[in-house]
This record gives structure tokens, sequence and C-alpha cells, in this order.
């Protein structure tokens, strides 16, 4: 634990003196919880428990378990084409994650999600066990990740009316609306394409003529809503620019993260141009990673906004002998 305490230190550093140490920076709860489950990773995939998926929907906004057995030639077959598209999609990517479970062991969990027989695919959104969604006749690395990212981009919430909108954004630290003259043409179908690759920022949309002028849009645009207060706007008014704008709209929110420092995110944490990082290294396979980065991502909750403007948390991952 000297490395976790270690990082937090440069966290308190970074503080502002004139701002001093945030009120109730350490909340009894947090000493108190419960020590995370080390879960054992095969094939890019977590090995769950009844305990280990609890701890995966916790964590996760959209978590894709496979239900298997071990001893079927199909089970193995989907198993590792979903692997393959665990390192498609990003592997630690944050707002997804990837188990299995072996039907012959947990009887239970099978008799929860009416398991008869596998492989068996499910998606599971924000923590909701009761209603995950099946995935059928999708058999291939690239097939699976097509159909996941179409999941993560239809999970955009639909919004009827103006209260709506205004309790929901209360609801959340942050959500992106779209609005739109038609949800149908094609600044709508740009928008829900370029959040598919987003699944840990909440979205949502809106048809302009159901907002009644409330939050003075009238082309298409874009609004961010942090706490409930709009806190950037963005009309979307050129074709040929929309993706990029969007992207320079959402990408700015991925600080509120810890981010994984390795080949593939790096280019993501150069182009959010933050001036400053802290970067905290730990073995993944240490039994006592799942407990450090608890506590990591309790510092950015803790500091986010308050530590050296412009700073993002990261942490890189050391495996044995190899080098970042």
């Amino acid at each position: 634990m000297e490395l976790l305490w270690g990082s937090l230190l440069l966290v308190a550093a970074c503080v502002p003196a004139a701002q001093g140490w945030p009120e109730d920076h350490v909340k009894d709860a947090d000493l108190d919880m419960p020590q995370p489950l080390h879960l054992v990773e095969e094939g890019n995939l977590k090995v769950l428990t009844a305990a280990g998926l609890t701890q995966m929907l916790n964590q996760t906004r959209f978590l894709m378990v496979l239900f298997h057995n071990p001893s079927s030639k199909q089970s193995r077959k989907l198993a590792k084409e979903l692997g393959k598209a665990v390192e498609i999609v990003g592997k630690n990517k944050n707002g997804v994650g990837f188990g299995r479970v072996d039907i012959t062991v947990e009887k239970e969990l099978c008799k929860e999600f009416d398991i008869e027989k596998a492989p068996e695919l499910k998606l599971f959104f924000e923590g909701n066990r009761t209603e995950p969604i099946n995935c059928e006749g999708v058999v291939e690395a690239a097939a699976l990740v097509v159909w996941l990212r179409r999941q993560i981009s239809q999970k955009a919430f639909l919004f009827t009316d103006t209260e709506q909108v205004a309790e929901f954004v209360k609801t959340r630290p942050l959500v992106i609306i779209g609005f739109f003259q038609d949800l149908e043409e094609e600044a709508a179908e740009l928008f829900f394409d370029v959040i598919k690759d987003f699944p840990e920022l909440t979205f949502g949309v809106m048809s302009i003529s159901n907002a009644f002028g409330r939050f003075h849009v009238i082309l298409d645009s874009v609004l961010v809503f942090s706490k409930g207060n709009i806190v950037n706007r963005q009309e979307l008014i050129n074709d040929s620019t929309n993706k990029n704008v969007l992207n320079q709209v959402i990408k700015p929110h991925l600080t509120g993260f810890v981010i994984e420092y390795n080949t593939e995110n790096k280019g993501l944490i150069y182009e959010l141009q933050v001036m400053n990082h802290m970067l905290l290294f730990a073995s993944k396979r240490a039994r006592s990673f799942a407990m450090i980065m608890q506590h990591y991502k309790l510092a950015v909750k803790e500091f986010q906004n308050k530590v050296c403007e412009g700073t993002i948390l990261l942490w890189g991952s050391w495996m044995g002998s190899r080098d970042l």
C-alpha cells in the first residue's frame, strides 16, 4: 500500500494552499469499505462468481457476460472470440467490462438468469440484473464489437419533455444531450455513431420541437449538463466538421476518469491537452491491485476540479519486466 499512499500524497501536494484540504476528504464509509474481490482474468475475460458479478455490475455501465460450459467446444470458441473483441474495444476501457460464468459451477446464477444451455451471452446496463440484453446469433469478434457499440449508442436516453431533462440532469454528475430537429436526420445519426465509443459517459437525445424553447435551442445542438447546470453548448451547423465538433465537446469530460496509460490510450491522453499528469504504477497481478485502484479512483472524486488545474489521474500497468 506504500505505492498507493504515495500517489495520494502527490494529489494532496497539488492542492493550492489557499484552497486547503477539501472538507471531509476521507469519509468514514471509505475507511470501512469492503475490500474488493481479486478477479482472475483468463483470455481477457474476468472469471465471475456470484459475488464477482455483483462487483462488476457496480463498477461498469456496460457488462458483457458469457455463460459457458468449459467442456463445450462451442462455449470455448465463443469465449475466444469474445476475448478478441475485448482487444478490439480496448482492454480496461472505462465504462465497459467483460466476464464469463461457468454454468457447471454457478448454479444460482444460472437459475437467476434462466440459463438453460451454453453458451449464452448477455449484456447488463447500469447494474440492472433483471433485464439483461441477450446477444444471439453473433459469434465472431468483429461482429460482437459492432453489436456492442450499437447497444451503447441505443442506450442514449430519449427525452420527450423538458421536465424529464431537468430532473434527470440533477441526478447525474454529467449528461451530454443532443437536441435535433429530426432524430432520424444526418446530424442525429452522427451523434449516435460518435457516442458508441464513449460507454463511460451518459448521453441523451431530444427533439427540438419538444423543448419549447426552454433550453434556448433552435438549431441542432449538443448541451453538456453538470450537476443540473448547462456548462457547454455547441451548435452542429456544418456537416463537414460536426464529427470533430462532437469529439471536442465529449472528450474533455474523460478526464473525470482514471485512464490506463498504454499504447492504445496514449494518443487519447495527449489529445486531451491536459498539462499535468499523475501516474500510478501498479501490477495487475497483485492481489492488492483492486483495492489500490478503488482508492485511486476515490482520489479522482475527491480532487476533481481541485487538483492543479489541468491535471489527470492515470495508472500504468506493470507486468513483470515489461516496460510501458
